[in-house]
């Protein structure tokens, strides 16, 4: 997945679309995040020269690096468990290995839980897309919707009281699928369907423990807002 070369403005949008702004810093010492290769910073070597320092699936540090400085939180790479490809099945084998929080902790932990394009991507069945396709994909948003939210109950059983959850983007729209404009407008329809499911988790989620705080950026609609108006993000190419 090849980024696009200017992330600055998009970066800036993400950013304060999830917390306050570096001059309204929340009180966070640590970040752990469990995600996908949009979230990674220990992908194998990369080949090409502007996949920054090989490890990253960008030309520069990723989201969450520039979460971290402006929230003034010490990145620690052991703390992220994202690699490309992690779906919602790996997310529930990190959760449950992860270590409890100690008492302490636990109100100055930030967690992001951000997998849902990785298992996009991984289903996408063979094309073309058509309505007797639905009953199948209902069947797969259901099932991730049901594994995220077995994983972040185990999470929130080890300790985490802050989390930030983005819902899914139109990944159909990424030209290395070739996808063409009817599939993608399925595959839309789809990442629409997952991320209702998903407000409702949030909603389940946030009546069974009230203490947990948690933050929903919608980056479907950003993902839609930038291909639609390149120019107000400073992007060229999309």
């Amino acid at each position: 997945m090849r980024f696009i070369k200017s992330l600055k403005t998009l970066l800036f949008c993400l950013s304060i679309a999830i917390l306050p702004t570096p001059g309204a810093r929340a009180s966070f010492t640590s970040l752990y995040a469990f995600g996908d290769g949009l979230s990674t910073t220990t992908a194998p070597s990369l080949s090409q020269a502007d996949y920054f320092e090989g490890r990253r699936y960008c030309n520069g540090r990723i989201w969450i690096e520039v979460l971290c400085q402006w929230q003034g939180i010490t990145y620690v790479e052991a703390r992220n468990k994202s690699l490309y490809s992690n779906t919602s099945d790996k997310l529930v084998t990190y959760a449950n290995s992860f270590v409890a929080l100690p008492p302490q902790e636990r109100a100055t932990s930030l967690f992001v839980v951000w997998c849902v394009n990785a298992d996009f991507i991984d289903y996408l069945p063979p094309l073309p897309y058509t309505s007797a396709n639905i009953p199948a994909w209902t069947t797969f948003i259901n099932g991730s919707i049901a594994r995220h939210e077995l994983a972040i109950n185990t999470l929130y059983g080890k300790g985490m009281r802050t989390i930030i959850l983005p819902n899914s983007a139109n990944v159909a729209k990424a030209p290395f699928f070739g996808i063409d404009q009817d599939d993608v407008n399925f595959v839309r329809a789809r990442a629409v369907q997952f991320n209702v499911a998903l407000q409702a988790l949030i909603a389940n989620l946030k009546s069974a423990h009230p203490d947990l705080v948690i933050y929903q950026p919608d980056v479907f609609t950003l993902f839609e807002s930038v291909l639609a108006n390149p120019t107000t993000y400073g992007i060229t190419k999309t």
